[in-house]
């Protein structure tokens, strides 16, 4: 489970931030809050009511159960804090009922003609088109409109596109250099990873990142139409902030098109979490203009990516963190569990 929605009354926030208190303070995401969305709302609150059926309950190991249906034995452990939904499949015990059941749960919700899932909000000049990505249930919304799009041989206007975990498909990257626009790539540098400095093997995690950036610098180095950028950026105590964001936008004269949402384009986002993101198309001026004022402050606290940049920053010091990186980057498994 990968996406975030929040939903007040009629009011959605979009995002791809978690609730925790670095999030308000020196880490970079993204929000977009869209009011009065009645039918918008309704959607997600009906996909959250579907994937809660599908999931875990949670209680504190103090607390006396409530409700009828769960246990009236007090919790004993951590591993007691979690109990089915009654009446579901186990994942654990029956992984196999337990993905047709829960594909053909969230299937018939999203391809049902008449959930009206577009929405104009408010206005008559934006439209949003909410996508669900969820690889392990053959669910593959956003894989397929974005091969689309950028399949699309007649549009050729600028694309920004941006992830805090650089790990993007060959397919993506094939797109990228296949589809005759400008492409703007931007992505967290070592320092402003969520892993940077941490214990453990996550501590490898910054380089291996890096390695798939250098990776891809290097097949698309020769296109000079993508321009791959990192994020930096210093807290006034000096402290560097960690980067977060994820979206695509796309602007001509007289419109504009963003993706916002939980997912970072890569392959652990693709072929193993459950996303939610929406496409959001308009031709408000006002909108427009704020969309590229998002562009504008992401990128300017990132530096273009050069054959340099690999040789002085952040070296992977380490022989046994160089091997786990190259082995985790060259094999698919692995490399989708990041």
């Amino acid at each position: 489970m990968h996406c975030k929605i929040s939903i007040f009354d009629n009011d959605l926030l979009l995002t791809g931030a978690n609730l925790n208190s670095e999030y308000f303070a020196t880490r970079q995401d993204r929000y977009i809050y869209i009011s009065k969305c009645d039918k918008l709302c309704e959607w997600y609150h009906g996909l959250l009511d579907r994937l809660c059926s599908l999931s875990f309950r949670v209680r504190a190991i103090s607390e006396p159960p409530t409700k009828p249906d769960v246990d009236k034995q007090p919790l004993q452990s951590p591993k007691d804090s979690v109990q089915l939904v009654p009446g579901s499949v186990d994942p654990v015990k029956t992984p196999r009922k337990f993905r047709k059941i829960a594909r053909k749960l969230i299937s018939e919700y999203i391809n049902n003609p008449q959930s009206d899932r577009d929405e104009h909000p408010g206005t008559s000049d934006t439209t949003v088109y909410p996508l669900v990505q969820i690889g392990p249930l053959g669910i593959r919304e956003e894989e397929r409109w974005l091969r689309g799009y950028l399949q699309d041989s007649e549009t050729r206007n600028e694309l920004w596109m941006t992830t805090g975990y650089f790990n993007i498909s060959d397919e993506v990257r094939r797109g990228l250099v296949a589809s005759q626009r400008p492409v703007n790539v931007l992505t967290a540098s070592p320092i402003a990873n969520g892993f940077y400095k941490s214990k453990g093997f996550s501590k490898f995690i910054p380089g291996l990142y890096r390695y798939l950036e250098e990776r891809f610098y290097q097949q698309t180095q020769a296109c000079k139409r993508i321009t791959l950028s990192e994020y930096f950026r210093s807290s006034q105590d000096g402290k560097p902030w960690t980067y977060h964001a994820k979206g695509i936008w796309v602007f001509n004269r007289h419109s504009a098109m963003t993706v916002v949402g939980s997912s970072n384009f890569g392959l652990r986002s693709t072929g193993r979490d459950v996303e939610a993101q929406a496409i959001i198309v308009t031709r408000s001026q006002a909108l427009r203009s704020a969309l590229q004022n998002e562009v504008d402050a992401l990128w300017k606290y990132s530096q273009k990516v050069n054959s340099k940049t690999f040789q002085d920053q952040y070296q992977m010091r380490s022989p046994l963190g160089w091997l786990l990186v190259r082995l985790c980057a060259k094999t698919k498994f692995l490399a989708s569990m990041f």
